[in-house]
């Protein structure tokens, strides 16, 4: 980084000579010596290997804020925090960019890839968002639809049901017969049986079954 090394920066860094603080899971980063200054952080487990490389102009305040990547180097047990410090922050980030193109942490997973691949990457992100908001609006119609289905559904059956007790009480009061009735009220023979029988109807039942009508 020719711009960098200008200023009389040198970008070579031995992580093992910077200053640091250990940090465990029962430990909060508020107790620890971590400073409040700008810098590149390097987070490393218990045998000093690389796991993830941040910046930020507040390192002891980034590590206390929820951090992600921390509380997946936790899961492995302690670890060791060891940072970078420089007033530019444009500078800090820049280094931060470049130390994590050298040393490729495996919790750096965006940085590993080039370019081309981040913004395919998005294009295919994008694509199932998009993907995912038709299904969400496709599910809201389907639902609208089959709550239409069943409200016109309730419809034709309190329909349905009134036409056959109708019959039913010609049938019975009127001496029709199970045919003459159903074809009055403009209702099917099975309707007619159907509701005869939900309805308990035992003189109608036993006399359209002993006329033989076929209903």
């Amino acid at each position: 980084m020719p711009e960098i090394a200008s200023q009389g920066i040198n970008t070579a860094v031995n992580l093992l000579e910077l200053p640091f603080a250990f940090l465990k899971p029962e430990v909060k980063p508020a107790e620890t010596q971590l400073p409040r200054s700008p810098g590149v952080y390097f987070v490393l487990d218990e045998n000093n290997q690389l796991l993830y490389i941040g910046a930020s102009n507040n390192v002891r305040s980034r590590l206390m804020n929820n951090h992600e990547k921390l509380r997946d180097a936790l899961k492995l047990g302690a670890i060791k925090i060891a940072w970078w410090l420089n007033r530019d922050i444009k500078i800090v980030f820049r280094l931060e960019k470049h130390w994590i193109k050298t040393f490729k942490p495996p919790l750096n997973k965006v940085y590993l890839c080039s370019e081309p691949e981040v913004i395919e990457q998005k294009r295919l992100n994008d694509k199932i968002k998009a993907l995912e908001a038709e299904n969400t609006a496709l599910k809201e119609k389907v639902t609208k639809l089959k709550a239409l289905r069943a409200k016109e559904r309730t419809r034709r059956e309190r329909e349905e049901r009134s036409s056959a007790e109708f019959a039913i009480h010609l049938v019975k009061n009127y001496k029709l017969s199970v045919v003459e009735a159903c074809s009055t009220v403009g209702v099917s023979g099975r309707t007619y049986r159907k509701y005869a029988e939900e309805l308990k109807d035992e003189d109608v039942g036993a006399w359209y079954r002993k006329m033989g009508i076929e209903l």
